[in-house]
C-alpha cells in the first residue's frame, strides 16, 4: 500500500534544484552545470518520457536531463494517458513522472505502463512518499529535483 504524506521534502544539499515555484531561476540552473555530462557506457542514446502536467516543468527538466546525459532524447507528455499512447507506439528506456496530475495521477500511470513494459519508472513529488510492498516506482527523486541526485539514480539504472 502507497502512503502519502503532503508535507513537503526537505530541501536538499549538493547541486542546483528545480521546482514549481522556482522555474524562473531555470536558466541560473542551465548555466550552472554540476560536474561534467554523464555518457552512457555504450553511446547508445538513452530514452525517457518525462510525464508532467505542467508545460514549462515539461520543458525545463527536457533541457535539464540533457544537461545530466548528453546522448539523451526526452519525450515529454502532459498527462499519464498521453504518456500511455507514447509508450505503446514507441520504446523507452526509463519514465520519470509526477504524482499529482489532473485526470490520471502518476501512481495509476505508473501501474497501466508497467503493465505494458517492464521499464523504471522514477517517481518525481513535493509529496513525501513511502513505498508498498505494491510500488509500481523504482526510486523516489523528491521535488525540487537535484541534479546530483538525479545522476547518481541514472547511473544505478
Amino acid at each position: 500500500m502507497v502512503e502519502i504524506n503532503k508535507t513537503k521534502p526537505e530541501q536538499t544539499a549538493g547541486g542546483p534544484e528545480l521546482n514549481r515555484n522556482n522555474v524562473q531561476d531555470a536558466k541560473q540552473v542551465l548555466d550552472n552545470k554540476t560536474e561534467g555530462p554523464m555518457h552512457d557506457a555504450k553511446n547508445k542514446a538513452k530514452r525517457i518520457l518525462f510525464v508532467d502536467d505542467y508545460a514549462r516543468i515539461r520543458d525545463i527538466f527536457a533541457r535539464l536531463i540533457r544537461q545530466v546525459i548528453v546522448n539523451s532524447d526526452v519525450t515529454s507528455a502532459a498527462s499519464g494517458t498521453e504518456a500511455l499512447d507514447l509508450l505503446k507506439a514507441e520504446d523507452f528506456d526509463l519514465i520519470i513522472t509526477d504524482l499529482n496530475m489532473s485526470g490520471m495521477n502518476g501512481e495509476e500511470f505508473a501501474r497501466k505502463a508497467k503493465e505494458l513494459k517492464n521499464i523504471p519508472i522514477i517517481l518525481s513529488t513535493t509529496s513525501s512518499f513511502a513505498f508498498g510492498t505494491d510500488s509500481p516506482f523504482d526510486h523516489v527523486l523528491p521535488k525540487p529535483i537535484n541534479l546530483d541526485k538525479l545522476k547518481k539514480i541514472l547511473n544505478a539504472l
